[in-house]
């Protein structure tokens, strides 16, 4: 996929170091700043915040409204320290508790600033900066100090706990064995008496060792201790069989607990490994330091060398409590995604973004997407007259700034006028007269038979990216025989209807409407069926009868995907010849309007209405067969866009 190589980046510092990487960044617009992972503890409170608090408090007291001025600083810490002093400087002496000393002591601090090189639009730029730089902080900031390190030392002695429980259990379990086999049913200690296997510390009770069946077996007078070893409840030794049947059960419980606990604290270490700068889990060499997690695009490596070494110079910064660690982005599920593609298909992500932005190695669809808006767009709305009118919508756009969907109504609007070309119409009058028109039944055979074959990919796509996905055995066993079932099933249909017959002959259409004829044979289905068949044994033998519910449910959901594709989704694409048989209907009932009194006010209100209407139908109409009819068969979209933070800007920029 044409994706940019992203990195992914692990930083680690004193808080206020960590705050002024955040602010570089920010002013540099490379970074995308990834959320506070799970297992971590959030970072220690920055000693900046309470300049930047106090900075907020003076200016709400001055009541200073100016528009925020970008900051030109490079360290966030020096600018914000210097336009607090400047500004308690100049309120020194100053009543700003009530509205009347505050407006008569304004133009006197005003000009106390300006005299320090410093305006009111510098004070709002750089405390909007330290907020917005505080809040990424606070977002995404998270400590690898003392903190985090007691949530992995408390999972990792319940997890200690369930292995020596685990280990008594079994120890009860063999040694109650033991009896059972050498034919007792109950044992009777005497009262006062205790029996504890294996003691492995020294018994300052009375107490006698002796060997029973490879246990090493002390019988303890008084006392409550375990002295390392297991001690034999009482209660078990009456009743042998029964004790031993529930021990075993209670095993089976503990050893799941146990299960589900080793999972957990592999997750967790697998997260710390993923996101920590440090990597050595010495979490009190790394009290007070605070980690941030981000991505850039690799061609970004430099600047972001530039920006750590910045924030650096100049700073003593213990070795222990820095660390800074880059890497590949690709094997990490949230890694956003970053689209390069010449401008003409770039344009319309605006449209796929829309459905949703690609996920890593997910293949992009958004060259089809880019083919297919405009192509959907002018089938229905075909008329010069209507292209003209998406092109003067399209150089507005343009005009005021809307680069991206100024560029997709401009294509749109040349896909209108080929198509109203093609059907000689002009806001409904006839440039080639009537025989050039297909008739409507033609129209509609064109039609399926273009969406049958573009599901077709759809279908080839989905067994493409199961392959990418690393699930080439679900894409050579269910995907692609799916792929032909879909294809004989759509071309019976298409058959049944005569559609292809209405083809053949006809120019470009000719040889596609024979192929769907062919894949019209149930030899196809069979072929399909049996590949099917075979395909989902193997799965079975692959992976065992332990998955053959989830085989069994993904297979249902597939023959159903296929079944409603090749009937509903291809009948659905009718549409295209039905919106083009409707504007013609439209069009010259407003034709008739001309003989009426003012007839050519009349007709060219009621081209503008049909105009406004067909064009928001068209719309809805196109985004429905790509997104439905099309996408929803092979693409997810449930990507991450790349937009990197950007100190002052409204809305983040799209990669």
């Amino acid at each position: 996929m044409p994706f940019e190589r992203l990195l992914f980046v692990r930083f680690a510092a004193p808080p206020d170091v960590v705050l002024d990487v955040i602010f570089r960044l920010g002013l540099a617009g490379i970074a995308v700043f990834e959320d506070r992972p799970p297992y971590f503890s959030q970072p220690p409170v920055p000693p900046l915040a309470a300049d930047v608090e106090a900075l907020g408090r003076l200016l709400d007291r001055v009541g200073l409204e100016a528009e925020a001025r970008p900051p030109r600083a490079d360290k966030l810490s020096e600018a914000l320290r210097k336009a607090l002093d400047a500004l308690r400087a100049c309120t020194a002496g100053y009543r700003l508790d009530d509205a009347v000393g505050r407006e008569a002591a304004k133009r006197a601090i005003l000009s106390c600033l300006a005299e320090r090189g410093t305006a009111a639009e510098d004070l709002a730029g750089i405390y909007r900066a330290a907020k917005e730089v505080l809040d990424i902080y606070g977002k995404s900031a998270y400590s690898e100090g003392p903190d985090t390190g007691k949530s992995f030392a408390a999972m990792a002695a319940e997890v200690a706990a369930k292995e020596e429980e685990l280990r008594r259990l079994g120890a009860l379990v063999s040694f109650l064995e033991w009896l059972e086999g050498g034919g007792y049913s109950r044992l009777r200690v005497p009262k006062g008496y205790r029996v504890v296997l294996e003691p492995r510390e020294p018994i300052p009770e009375p107490h006698q060792l002796f060997e029973l069946g490879g246990f090493k077996v002390a019988i303890v007078a008084g006392g409550a201790g375990r002295y390392g070893g297991v001690e034999v409840p009482q209660e078990y030794l009456l009743d042998i069989h029964t004790a031993r049947e529930l021990l075993r059960q209670t095993i089976a419980s503990v050893d799941e607990a146990l299960g589900r606990l080793k999972r957990s604290l592999a997750e967790m270490y697998e997260v710390y490994r993923a996101y920590s700068a440090f990597g050595d889990a010495r979490w009190e060499d790394h009290a007070g330091t605070a980690t941030v997690s981000f991505y850039i695009r690799e061609r970004d490596a430099a600047k972001l060398d530039e920006i750590l070494a910045g924030a650096l110079g100049g700073v003593y910064v213990p070795r222990r409590l820095v660390a800074y660690r880059t890497g590949a982005a690709y094997k990490l599920i949230r890694t956003p995604t970053s689209e390069r593609w010449p401008y003409p298909i770039k344009a319309f992500s605006r449209i796929l973004y829309m459905y949703g932005p690609p996920a890593p190695g997910e293949i992009s669809p958004l060259p089809l997407v880019a083919f297919l808006f405009p192509f959907f767009y002018g089938w229905m709305f075909g008329d010069v007259g209507y292209g003209l009118l998406l092109l003067v919508l399209a150089l507005v756009l343009l005009r005021v700034g809307r680069k991206d969907w100024g560029f997709i109504w401009l294509t749109t609007s040349a896909a209108t006028m080929a198509f109203g070309l093609y059907y000689g119409d002009f806001f409904g009058l006839k440039l080639w007269g009537a025989r050039q028109e297909l008739d409507y039944m033609t129209g509609m055979a064109v039609a399926m038979m273009f969406g049958y074959y573009l599901m077709a990919l759809a279908f080839v796509l989905k067994t493409a990216q199961s392959a990418l996905s690393g699930d080439a055995p679900a894409a050579a066993a269910l995907h692609a025989p799916m792929t032909v079932i879909y294809l004989s099933i759509g071309a019976s249909l298409l058959r049944y209807i005569n559609m292809p017959q209405l083809l053949y002959g006809r120019p470009f259409v000719d040889i596609a409407a024979k192929a769907c004829g062919a894949l019209a044979d149930l030899r196809v289905m069979l072929a399909g069926t049996s590949w099917l068949a075979s395909g989902i044994a193997a799965l079975a033998l692959k992976y065992g009868a332990v998955y053959l519910r989830e085989i069994g449910g993904e297979l249902a959901f597939s023959t159903m995907e296929a079944f409603i594709a090749a009937t509903a989704n291809v009948l659905s694409f009718a549409r295209l010849a039905i919106v083009y048989i409707a504007h013609g209907i439209f069009t010259s009932a407003a034709l008739s309007l001309l003989d009426l009194p003012a007839g050519i006010a009349l007709y060219a209100l009621a081209q503008l209405l049909i105009a406004g209407f067909e064009g928001f139908l068209t719309a809805i109409q196109s985004l429905r067969l790509i997104y439905y009819e099309t996408l929803s068969k092979f693409y997810r979209g449930s990507g991450r866009l790349f937009e990197p933070f950007k100190l002052g800007r409204q809305e983040p920029e799209r990669a």
